[in-house]
């Protein structure tokens, strides 16, 4: 199942005379927003690929909005840093999706010489989509940290007083365990219940008490 997160921002309507049934939360119509995108659309998928640099710069910014990871300059160590590529495959471009490592000049044109030739397929877990205007998170629903993660004192010390803000997204959910992964960061967050499980000894033989242990 593919979820999909919106960052709104509340604003007055623009005009009086616009019904509140057709203005969105930008207060802008949302034909008119669909509208300006389209126009637009072609010369921003061609600026974010004339430039690899300027893309992973602007596709991190996307991430850092939607999840609401904003860093300050201290945490720019821990800020992940990602190369962003359109997925392989027939009517792909512009479907930007994150690598850990940078394709070569000749592995890109191996597979654009492919393209056609392959069917697009989804790669991790996060995906931007320029064709549609869309922010996709394969995994779950975005949620915040649980506060039962975010009151430990090692949290509060990597990620701040604003670490309980960032959005996560559950990967497993067991009985013992839950196991949630940080949108835009390099971490992963575990909390563990203690197991009650009651020890079983089968050895019956009682202990020597002339023994010593």
């Amino acid at each position: 199942t593919r979820y999909r997160s919106q960052a709104e921002t509340q604003l007055p309507p623009t005009s009086s005379k616009s019904s509140p049934e057709s203005q969105s939360e930008l207060g802008i119509p949302d034909v008119d927003l669909f509208d300006m995108f389209q126009k637009h659309r072609g010369m921003l998928l061609r600026w974010l690929e004339s430039d690899s640099n300027r893309r992973n710069e602007v596709m991190e910014a996307i991430v850092s909005i939607v999840a609401m990871t904003a860093m300050s300059s201290k945490d720019e160590s821990i800020k992940k840093h990602r190369f962003w590529r359109s997925i392989d495959g027939r009517n792909c471009v512009g479907r930007f999706v994150p690598c850990l490592h940078e394709r070569s000049a000749a592995e890109m044109a191996e597979a654009e010489a492919e393209r056609e030739l392959v069917r697009g397929q989804e790669v991790g877990e996060i995906e931007i989509n320029m064709q549609l205007g869309t922010f996709s998170l394969s995994t779950s629903r975005l949620e915040g940290v649980d506060e039962r993660i975010s009151s430990f004192p090692d949290f509060k010390h990597l990620f701040g007083v604003e670490g309980s803000k960032v959005q996560c997204a559950a990967v497993r959910i067991t009985k013992k365990r839950i196991w949630m992964r940080m949108v835009g960061r390099r971490h992963d967050l575990l909390l563990w219940k203690p197991d009650d499980t009651a020890m079983q000894i089968p050895f019956r033989r009682k202990y020597p008490e002339s023994l010593s242990s």
